[in-house]
């Protein structure tokens, strides 16, 4: 199995907007998953669920189709997995809490080779949350000789109570986990760590109350970090963090401009195609990919209540998830003609 160096920043926005996705201690296997496909004009949507699950969210992909997700069970548990031809492998952080809006999130799949023709080992990262509600990074070793280990990363300038914490998106290909973190009022940061060591890396233009502040999200080989902030008024818009350096994206031209609306970037591939979504005028959802500065929309056709891309591998292929006429939330896989 290959991982893919990139994908979600999804973690904290999650949190922030009180998303059924926020988010176990056991392995468990599950075959014979809800599949159903419908073809779009350019491609093919594909529903994934979890079965059993009041919510289903996948969230990364890997080159070889390899998909992490999370689902949320009967009781209000987040779960993650690895879905992989037509089995679904349950892995659940140890620390979390077995509470209603607990449990275990995935957010990134990523592989240590060397370059795109060499297998390191795989790795996820993502966040749990606690008994008391506080939110705790992991790095969660998939296969080579620490298979199964899980690694906690909390920023020391994280808050510690319920809300608050640390939120791992990605990680870079040398080892660096990149991510968000809230502090003791509610804003959030973006973070590097790098063997222990954390930089705080804050967009002068964000916002500094409670729900606003500076996201980061994916990264890809030879590409700046996806990032986002949310200004003072309660406004997103994407950025890009290279060298030191942030550089904004242009929003989509369909993305609304009052609170809790804006563009939302997530994630970008090692050809530079950038997917996330965006909440209009009207407060409706909708998804998108950015290649070469021109946006073109993702929806599912089923996704009558929103559609969230989580990620986007290098052949084109998108997952996330998308919310059906009655609210409830399905996992899709997006395969391009």
């Amino acid at each position: 199995m290959r991982g893919r160096n990139g994908s979600r920043g999804k973690g904290a926005w999650r949190l922030r907007l009180n998303s059924p996705l926020v988010i176990g201690a056991a392995l468990a296997v599950v075959v014979a998953p809800g599949v159903r496909a419908h073809a779009s004009p350019d491609g093919t949507f594909t529903t994934i669920d979890k079965p059993g699950a009041s919510f289903t969210s996948l969230d990364s992909v890997d080159e070889d189709g390899v998909i992490l997700g999370c689902y949320t069970d009967g009781n209000g548990v987040m779960h993650a997995f690895l879905y992989d031809k037509g089995v679904f492998t349950q892995f659940d952080d140890p620390k979390a809490g077995s509470g209603s809006g607990q449990g275990t999130s995935a957010v990134s799949l990523k592989d240590d080779g060397d370059d795109e023709h060499h297998e390191g080992d795989v790795t996820a990262v993502g966040f749990f949350v606690d008994s008391s509600g506080v939110n705790h990074a992991y790095v969660y070793r998939v296969d080579g000789p620490h298979r199964g280990e899980f690694t906690q990363i909390d920023d020391p300038k994280a808050g510690a109570a319920a809300g608050e914490g640390t939120v791992a998106n990605d990680m870079t290909a040398d080892g660096a986990v990149v991510g968000t973190y809230f502090d003791t009022t509610g804003a959030l940061h973006g973070f590097i760590e790098r063997s222990g060591k954390f930089s705080t890396i804050d967009y002068a233009k964000a916002g500094h109350a409670k729900g606003q502040g500076t996201e980061f999200q994916g990264v890809s080989r030879n590409h700046p970090i996806v990032a986002d902030y949310i200004d003072g008024g309660g406004v997103e818009h994407g950025l890009l963090y290279d060298d030191g350096r942030f550089s904004r994206i242009k929003d989509d031209p369909n993305a609304g401009t009052a609170s809790g609306q804006g563009t939302h970037t997530f994630e970008i591939n090692r050809h530079g195609v950038i997917t996330g979504f965006y909440v209009n005028a009207a407060g409706a959802m909708h998804g998108f990919t950015l290649d070469d500065g021109h946006y073109s929309q993702l929806d599912d056709p089923s996704g009558v209540k929103g559609t969230i891309p989580e990620d986007i591998a290098d052949n084109g292929v998108v997952v996330g998830f998308y919310n059906d006429a009655a609210g409830a939330g399905h996992g899709f896989i997006f395969r391009p003609d």
